[in-house]
């Protein structure tokens, strides 16, 4: 499972570095650069079937796309930075990256996403950020 997790979040960070103005880690930083997004495996549900013909078994593999900014200007300011990255659309918008590739070239079925999350401040590595969270729900066998 590991080498499976390791290829899906590496296919959504190589997605995610084409996102204009956004540092993009695979694994919790030990100095962050804001604005960034942090892949993070969140959990995975194996033997997964649907229909009653079902011809395989699927795993579900849940991530988050963790997106942190700076507080320095305020909560203010940090709304701001954040709406682009948060929309559906645009050269920011990290929905839209990941969307680019739903089978992350090849390696997964598909992927899904909920809503975000309300944003909330959150400590990463001893510094206080502004943080979003988009669920990920990936589907492959």
């Amino acid at each position: 499972m590991a080498s499976k997790v390791r290829a899906i979040r590496r296919g959504m960070v190589d997605l995610l570095n084409r996102v204009n103005y956004l540092a993009v880690y695979e694994d919790w930083p030990n100095n962050v650069q804001a604005p960034c997004a942090i892949v993070w495996h969140t959990g995975t549900e194996h033997d997964q079937t649907f229909g009653q013909n079902a011809t395989h078994d699927l795993a579900i593999y849940r991530f988050e796309a963790v997106l942190a900014v700076g507080t320095a200007g305020g909560l203010s300011n940090a709304e701001d930075q954040m709406d682009e990255f948060v929309s559906g659309t645009g050269a920011k918008s990290i929905r839209a990256a990941l969307t680019a590739d739903r089978t992350l070239g090849g390696v997964v079925h598909a992927l899904f996403f909920g809503p975000w999350n309300r944003p909330s401040d959150e400590e990463i590595s001893g510094q206080t950020y502004f943080v979003q969270r988009l669920p990920i729900e990936v589907w492959s066998t």
